[in-house]
């Protein structure tokens, strides 16, 4: 296949047909390398685990946060209960 080489800006460029973008898996990004004087593009591949750990940490704080607020609430509930308990056999009495 013939391409023309065309100006963008001070730099040259080419305009890469979709079929072939979708075939090669090119999608935003390239490493671009000379080699035996052929220009050589290969698709960057989608590291398949980047950002898991910025995400556990989140994962981590938020539990951190729910389990502090669920000790929290039973604490206030059986504080709560036993107010109730003693009050009910102070009015027996």
């Amino acid at each position: 296949m013939k391409a023309s080489v065309v100006r963008i800006g001070n730099s040259r460029g080419i305009r890469i047909p979709q079929p072939i973008l979708e075939a090669c898996g090119i999608e935003e990004e390239v490493n671009l390398r000379v080699q035996k004087r052929r220009i050589v593009l290969e698709a960057i591949k989608a590291k398949p685990r980047a950002g898991w750990g910025e995400q556990l940490k989140q994962m981590r704080e938020a539990e951190r946060i729910h389990f502090f607020c669920h000790r929290k609430l039973i604490r206030n509930f059986r504080i709560g209960n036993g107010n109730q308990a003693v009050r009910s056999a102070s009015d027996k009495s």
